[in-house]
């Protein structure tokens, strides 16, 4: 929007018109920060009207909005997204971001940068949102009596990556650990989330196995104790 300015110069009830501008005000950005993936993948669209065609840039915080939340990264809003164009704008204005395992639970707030760079740089609508990642999830379906630990184990966050699972003997807490394969065997159910762990013969002696599903994330804090324990013995190692 734009208001124009007229100078009259005036002697009596007489004036005349000098001349006149027009200034034009400058309008914030605007965008909405859409969701979090399962998988952590932050998406959403941020543009100004006043330079429709120029990609801005994104500020994402963690904790709080800028001033009171920390500053985690910043990336540039350039990628197409039609439903934007249809409704409000033209240009490449999409925007999406992969948040690593230590933003988990945590409120994310995005802003975006004005145009002009000197502001209003306005927080996104949506904002704050928050990434729940779940841990894994599975089962110790069995030990054969040949000695293979058999089940499985998936990751809800990532449903496409295994997940890697760990056998100890006892409690991980208190056990060790002795063995570890990727969940990615064909399950007669469907999926690519089996496992299958030869239990070395030392290993069968009557202790308890457990097995571990560890989260493709990285964070150790969200592994997860499948269901299911069995005891390993001398008749399970031929």
């Amino acid at each position: 929007p734009s208001t124009t300015f007229r100078l009259y110069s005036r002697k009596d009830v007489a004036s005349r018109l000098l001349g006149s501008v027009s200034i034009t005000a400058n309008q914030a950005p605007i965008g909405n920060l859409d969701a979090i993936e399962k998988d952590g993948l932050l998406r959403g669209w941020a543009g100004d009207k006043d330079t429709p065609t120029t990609p801005l840039v994104v500020q994402i915080f963690k904790g709080g909005p800028y001033g009171a939340g920390v500053f985690v990264d910043q990336v540039t809003a350039d990628l197409p997204r039609s439903d934007v164009n249809a409704q409000i704008m033209s240009g490449n204005h999409g925007f999406s971001y992969r948040l690593d395992a230590a933003l988990a639970e945590v409120p994310i707030y995005v802003h975006v940068l004005d145009s002009s760079g000197a502001g209003p740089n306005p927080l996104l609508d949506g904002s704050p949102k928050i990434w729940i990642n779940e841990a894994p999830h599975g089962s110790f379906e069995s030990l054969s009596v040949d000695g293979f630990a058999r089940g499985y184990a998936v990751d809800e966050n990532t449903p496409n990556a295994a997940v890697l699972v760990q056998l100890f003997s006892g409690p991980a807490e208190a056990g060790r650990y002795f063995a570890a394969a990727f969940a990615e065997l064909k399950q007669v159910g469907g999926g690519n989330h089996g496992f299958s762990v030869k239990v070395p013969v030392e290993y069968c002696n009557g202790t308890a196995i457990y097995a571990y599903g560890l989260d493709t994330s990285g964070d150790p804090k969200r592994s997860t104790l499948l269901s299911n324990q069995f005891a390993c013995h001398a008749t399970n190692a031929t």
